[in-house]
């Protein structure tokens, strides 16, 4: 079960060839939670540029074309989620998709967002997608990236962490979404590396790196055991000057068979600001689950701030 008792809002968006799979994802959730799906799009605004062009009846009965369209997608998506048990509902609104989409988690108060990953092109090389990248960030809930396969049951969550209190907040959480006594465990990944300083080390390196890896085994330990879940398990992976974060945490979950991958967005490991970190958006692009984000406005909710 992902989270609380509360609506399921799934952003639809007709551009991502996945946009079902973004719904049977919602669905699958909401029916394990016995909630309702509610299902949003947002219809841009006519580009600027075509309103040069056009006069203004061609841009209104184009955004009344496009909105007619995506009602009727939604409705039959709607009535598909009926017949399998899921109440449901839809609205499309016009506007910025991301500030329209956290409008109706808003208006909602829903209790998770689920998305698609987004799409990337060679000028947005380092972004998940714009809106998918701006939900990540602003959403005041957590959020659910889909994973590339059908939705399935979680046993086996890795919650990569930088042992700070967000970290603490991602294994918190992900404790609660697995059944230990039906063989749920959490994996807690915490990457250490030392290559800036190894280089100008004059003693010693392998006996430098085994004190290092000691002292973050030595950390983590203490980092999983204030969880007080026995079914949540410490990780220890020194990264190599080769190897990238995101390349380990990935290179796990696929070793692993891991169900979920859950990460805080703010903390020590990710960089805050107004796009989500690099390491993110690289596990993001080449997921081989889904992964649960917990934006920063959600932590700082937890934690008091």
């Amino acid at each position: 079960m992902i989270l609380d008792t509360r609506l399921v809002i799934a952003a639809v968006d007709f551009t991502d060839e996945g946009w079902q799979d973004t719904i049977a994802h919602a669905a699958h959730h909401a029916r394990t939670r016995e909630v309702g799906v509610h299902l949003v799009h947002a219809v841009q605004k006519t580009p600027w540029l075509l309103r040069k062009v056009l006069d203004d009846d061609s841009v209104t009965s184009l955004e009344n074309e496009q909105r007619q369209s995506a009602e009727r997608r939604l409705s039959d998506a709607c009535a598909t989620l009926k017949e399998g048990g899921v109440e449901a509902s839809f609205e499309v609104r016009t506007g910025k998709p991301s500030t329209e989409i956290l409008g109706a988690v808003t208006k909602k108060d829903a209790g998770l967002l689920v998305i698609g990953r987004g799409t990337t092109t060679s000028a947005t090389a380092m972004l998940v997608g714009g809106t998918a990248d701006r939900l990540l960030r602003a959403s005041p809930i957590p959020v659910l990236v889909r994973g590339p396969n059908a939705p399935a049951d979680i046993r086996h969550i890795l919650v990569p962490t930088g042992l700070g209190p967000s970290g603490s907040q991602a294994l918190a959480r992900a404790a609660k979404l697995v059944d230990p006594e039906q063989g749920g465990t959490v994996s807690a990944m915490h990457m250490v590396s030392l290559p800036g300083i190894m280089r100008a080390y004059s003693g010693d390196v392998n006996k430098l790196r085994a004190a290092v890896e000691a002292q973050a085994r030595q950390e983590l330990e203490a980092h999983v055991s204030a969880i007080g879940a026995a079914h949540v398990s410490p990780v220890l992976r020194p990264i190599q000057e080769s190897q990238t974060p995101d390349q380990l945490i990935l290179a796990y979950a696929r070793a692993h068979e891991v169900d979920l991958i859950c990460l805080a967005l703010g903390g020590r490991a990710f960089t805050t600001g107004p796009m989500i970190g690099r390491v993110s958006q690289r596990v993001i692009r080449a997921l081989p689950c889904p992964l649960l984000a917990l934006p920063d406005a959600w932590i700082d909710q937890k934690l008091g701030r």
